[in-house]
């Protein structure tokens, strides 16, 4: 077939159109996943910062209830360290109960069950739009 043919050809079946609509069709669907990426790194990062100001606020809250409570047991002893001795022993027991108990592995579980929740929840909801 010669070129002056296949050029009236392909004016005739509009591939030219064809091909100028899935190129653009693809670049739409390149710039939309784009797009899609970029808001899941921003949730994401945005759950992390979360979680760590919330987590350093409440080792905050523990750490001068720890210290309140150990200066309350000290003033009732008439001791100035013993009240630190007992706050610290409870903690220490708090942990062995827990590793003797494998709440590690119960936590670790119950934490990766509810973020593959969280993702089926985001899955769903990017679904719906």
């Amino acid at each position: 077939m010669a070129p002056q043919e296949k050029s009236k050809l392909f004016k005739f079946l509009r591939f030219d159109a064809i091909i100028e609509h899935l190129t653009g069709l693809i670049e739409a669907k390149l710039e939309l996943v784009k797009l899609e990426l970029k808001e899941e790194v921003a949730r994401t990062g945005a759950r992390i910062i979360a979680g760590v100001v919330f987590s350093f606020l409440l080792v905050m809250i523990v750490i001068f209830m720890s210290l309140a409570m150990a200066t309350f047991i000290n003033q009732l002893l008439g001791n100035s360290y013993a009240g630190y001795f007992i706050v610290t022993g409870f903690y220490i027991l708090v942990m062995v109960l827990l590793i003797a108990f494998k709440v590690h592995i119960w936590l670790q579980l119950k934490i990766e069950a509810i973020l593959i929740d969280t993702e089926e929840i985001d899955d769903n909801e990017a679904e719906n739009e």
